[in-house]
């Protein structure tokens, strides 16, 4: 297999099973789920987390990234648990990935059942993390390794890693976006690439893969390949405008062999995640 294998886990790595790991011939990226709510909400050992990712980085051949999500406004979101979350994970980590929490109704019900109210500001549809919140965990994590990168996505974190520009094309997300969004001035800001900031360590390299052009002759051939031949697009000059109904991961496949965003005017869901938000 020559593309890298991501593993994202929050449970216990042991010596052993990090050996294990970094002795498999593949390319393994370990997302590791650390945000310093491990015994207040996930029922897991924190010092058992932190061994874990001790553990791993260990072995230079495993690329060890912090997933530090979710970020829940109330009880992760204070600068105490911040500068704690930053001065364990830059340790071990060669980069965070910071997210927000994305509230079906099953995840309502979980969290309402331990008295944990959550604002007004969150939805079903997206990962909602403050504008304040994620200038606060930045601005500590600056303070604490001012070298250390942290990303708002998680295919910006992954193209660091494997020094390639974004697969999900971020770097052009920008003019589709609704302003009402609670994310909205994290991820479009005022750049003209995006939420993209120059001091980014991967800017350059994907600011010149969003100026790459695409013709309408290539993203016809990649539309037969998802049985859409006849549907009908518009290339404009920081997305692609696919008309109609498609699954996500349709979407996705277009985006990832482009390196363009691709705005469809209504994605499908999969069964099991349908079903989940109907809880």
């Amino acid at each position: 297999m020559k593309n890298p294998v991501m593993l994202i886990t929050k449970g216990y790595i042991s010596e052993e099973l990090a050996q294990r790991l970094a002795n498999i011939n593949l390319e393994i990226l370990v997302m590791y789920t650390f945000s310093g709510i491990s015994e207040i909400m996930e029922n897991r050992k924190e010092s058992l987390q932190i061994k874990s990712m001790e553990n791993i980085s260990k072995h230079k051949n495993l690329k060890l990234i912090n997933y530090y999500r979710p970020v829940i406004e109330g009880i992760n979101s204070d600068a105490e648990t911040i500068e704690r979350v930053a001065k364990i994970v830059t340790k071990y980590c060669r980069a965070s990935i910071i997210s927000g929490i994305r509230l079906n109704k099953h995840l309502c019900n979980m969290l309402g059942a331990k008295d944990i109210t959550l604002p007004e500001e969150y939805d079903p549809d997206h990962k909602v993390l403050l504008p304040e919140t994620f200038k606060r965990i930045n601005d500590i994590f600056e303070k604490v390794d001012c070298n250390y990168p942290t990303f708002k996505k998680t295919s910006c974190g992954v193209s660091y890693l494997l020094n390639r520009p974004d697969y999900n094309g971020h770097s052009a997300r920008i003019f589709y976006c609704k302003p009402s969004c609670k994310s909205y001035a994290i991820c479009i800001g005022t750049n003209k690439i995006g939420f993209c900031k120059p001091n980014c360590p991967n800017y350059k390299i994907c600011k010149e893969e969003s100026e790459k052009p695409i013709t309408s002759e290539y993203f016809r051939e990649l539309l037969k390949l998802i049985d859409a031949p006849n549907a009908h697009f518009e290339i404009l000059e920081h997305y692609i405008k696919l008309d109609g109904t498609y699954w996500q991961e349709e979407v996705s496949f277009l985006r990832h062999k482009c390196k363009k965003n691709v705005k469809a005017d209504k994605l499908l869901k999969r069964p099991d995640e349908a079903k989940l938000g109907e809880l």
